[in-house]
């Protein structure tokens, strides 16, 4: 079941417990210029049904994506996109095999994995949690240069979509994308063009940047904390 499909169920256990719960709460007292009003009915279960699902999502490499995200990507990059990246990937599982025989929390392939280490000879096995992040975010250093003349937030996505697909189908549907919409070269059109690259498991790929953003979204909501999580 998708990250997608498990909110939605929790919403709806969610909303039969919440608004017996709010049938007795006095409604909240006007808010000052400047403050923070208290979320609304709708806001309070979205919040816990990411709450509910950030508790599947370990803090335990939280040190190695925010180490490596710094030392690829500079301090002011988001280290959780690549912890949300990790999750799409393997679900933060340091033992994960995929059937084609990738490995570890990015779920590397041992001669990617190798390229990558006969250019950082300092990194250690691919089945080391922090080796194997430290490459994962090195290897989308690389797409995300690769990518430069895509703007920022279109960027992250083509630099995803490049990981897990590869290059190759991507440059395709930005060649023709380039040619149908030459001011508008975003990843949504990439997506209407998917179905006419062959060989290319699209469907695999823009899901795969779909959950990024969606686990993403749930790393950086400010009311899914870890104190909201225990109580849950």
């Amino acid at each position: 079941m998708s990250t997608t499909s498990r909110r939605a169920l929790v919403l709806s256990a969610l909303v039969i417990a919440a608004t017996g719960l709010d049938c007795t709460r006095p409604p909240p007292p006007a808010t000052a210029a400047g403050e923070v009003a208290r979320p609304g009915l709708f806001q309070r279960l979205s919040n816990a049904a990411d709450a509910l699902v950030a508790r599947k999502i370990s803090s335990q490499y939280d040190e190695s994506f925010v180490h490596y995200s710094k030392q690829y990507f500079g301090p002011q990059f988001d280290w959780r996109w690549f912890k949300a990246q990790g999750f799409a990937e393997s679900r933060l599982d340091p033992h994960e095999r995929s059937w084609v025989g990738a490995r570890g929390l990015m779920q590397l392939m041992p001669t990617t994995y190798h390229e990558i280490v006969s250019q950082n000879p300092e990194f250690g096995p691919i089945d080391q949690p922090s080796w194997n992040i430290a490459a994962g975010i090195y290897y989308n250093r690389r797409l995300w240069d690769f990518w430069h003349l895509i703007p920022y937030d279109e960027r992250l996505r083509f630099m995803f979509a490049s990981y897990n697909a590869g290059r190759g189908p991507i440059i395709k549907a930005y060649n023709i994308v380039t040619q149908r919409w030459p001011q508008d070269t975003t990843w949504a059109n990439v997506v209407k063009v998917a179905p006419s690259i062959h060989p290319w498991i699209y469907r695999e790929t823009i899901g795969y940047v779909r959950r990024i953003e969606e686990v993403h979204r749930i790393l950086n909501n400010p009311f899914v904390t870890r104190a909201v999580i225990d109580t849950l």
